[in-house]
């Protein structure tokens, strides 16, 4: 029997009826987007200019009032133990911060360097690695998945046709959402024990379904498994990987994957790692064995930025290559909703497109996303358990109200 989790992200009907409310607001952000006073509050705000590495001196413009107002009034209807806001322009960045990253007595406020769990943003980074290595020519996107396993398991297929690569980023690979032998020796870590060779049993017994490429399933397997892949093609850790193509390149300095070594529980000695809340208990960090891939990135506001900014910017980015063709290949989701390599894209109310993850550990929350039209980024992040939804709604309300005010700019 498939083991109930509650899984890294939100279901796909969660997400899209979330996005689809934000976007119904989206008229009146537009209209007016600095419309909604101020709310004053003793909560800490940081206004930061965030400095991507190498880029130019950049002056901070967009209207912070706006967006902080909209971060106080989730604040307050939500009551976060930390909460997080970041958008990029290219006037400029700003940061909204408030409450703390551990009810622990004297502990600081949370800020743009304050470390979360960022659960499901996760496989933005293993796709983006995997269009790394494509573009490199060390794989290719439609390299069957037995092509990286070793002799001895037996690779699922569908009337012959193999599992690849790009199937797995695309999340189109009839795997399911969890492993059929998933059982957690702890539901509060609930990946934890699941090593190598479970993943291997599970893949020995698989039999899809359907063909690979007929459809959209979201599957947390299917993603951890293709960090495992890329991580064997290279013959070092995914940790290790993620760190040396994406981490490094992007100047993302406070991130880190939580490892294979050491059980995966490198850095939870971390001080600068928030910790996780249900209501106002604290809950266990995440570890992920074998499947790091779907779900092990520890990051900071400050250093998703910078991930934004390159996919915003790519001609400026080391990762040029992989960013235009983890951008480039699509499959359908729903309407007005695409799956890319690794990030969903939906339609806005003028025609353009926003790319974005969300992610959900046991006490996280987290959202990415971009604009290329608008040239508008934004990350939330928090350390409650706080509803998926309303973090994809407010995100996208950022999103949305800072690209009116772009569009109300531009000549």
């Amino acid at each position: 029997m498939m083991t109930k989790l509650r899984g890294l992200a939100p279901t796909l009907a969660a997400v899209t009826l979330a996005v689809a409310a934000a976007l119904a607001v989206a008229p009146a952000l537009l209209a007016s987007p600095v419309a909604a006073a101020r709310v004053q509050s003793a909560s800490n705000t940081e206004r930061a200019l965030i400095q991507p590495a190498g880029s130019a001196p950049r002056t901070q413009a967009l209207s912070a009032p706006a967006v902080d107002s909209l971060v106080q009034a989730f604040h307050a209807a939500h009551r976060p133990v930390g909460l997080v806001v970041a958008v990029t322009t290219p006037a400029g960045d700003h940061i909204a911060a408030h409450g703390v990253p551990s009810l622990e007595k004297g502990a600081p406020p949370v800020d743009g360097a304050s470390r979360f769990e960022a659960g499901s943003i996760t496989k933005v980074f293993t796709a983006l690695l995997l269009a790394d290595m494509a573009a490199r020519g060390e794989v290719s996107l439609d390299d069957p998945i037995g092509e990286y396993l070793p002799d001895d398991v037996a690779v699922p297929a569908f009337d012959g046709e193999p599992i690849t690569l790009r199937h797995l980023a695309m999340h189109t690979s009839g795997l399911p959402r969890l492993p059929a032998n998933l059982v957690p020796a702890d539901m509060a870590d609930p990946y934890a024990a699941y090593d190598e060779a479970l993943l291997h049993d599970f893949l020995r017994d698989f039999e899809p379904t359907r063909a690979p490429g007929e459809r959209y399933e979201y599957s947390n397997l299917g993603a951890g498994l293709l960090g495992h892949l890329l991580a064997r093609r290279a013959g070092k850790p995914f940790d290790a990987l993620v760190a040396e193509r994406i981490l490094e390149p992007l100047g993302m300095r406070d991130s880190y994957i939580a490892g294979e070594e050491n059980d995966g529980t490198a850095g939870d000695d971390d001080a600068r790692l928030a910790t996780g809340y249900v209501g106002q208990n604290a809950v266990a960090w995440w570890h992920f064995g074998a499947l790091p891939g779907a779900g092990a990135l520890r990051s900071t506001a400050t250093d998703l930025l910078r991930l934004l900014r390159a996919q915003l910017e790519p001609g400026a980015s080391p990762l040029e290559a992989a960013i235009h063709l983890s951008r480039r290949n699509r499959a359908p989701v729903a309407e007005n909703v695409s799956i890319a390599l690794g990030w969903h894209v939906s339609a806005l109310p003028d025609g353009t497109e926003m790319f974005w993850h969300n992610g959900i550990t046991g006490g996280f929350r987290g959202f990415v996303g971009f604009a290329p039209a608008h040239d508008v980024g934004v990350v939330v992040l928090t350390n409650s358990a706080v509803p998926p939804q309303a973090v994809d709604q407010l995100a996208v309300q950022v999103a949305l109200m800072v690209a009116g005010e772009r569009s109300a700019e531009m000549p």
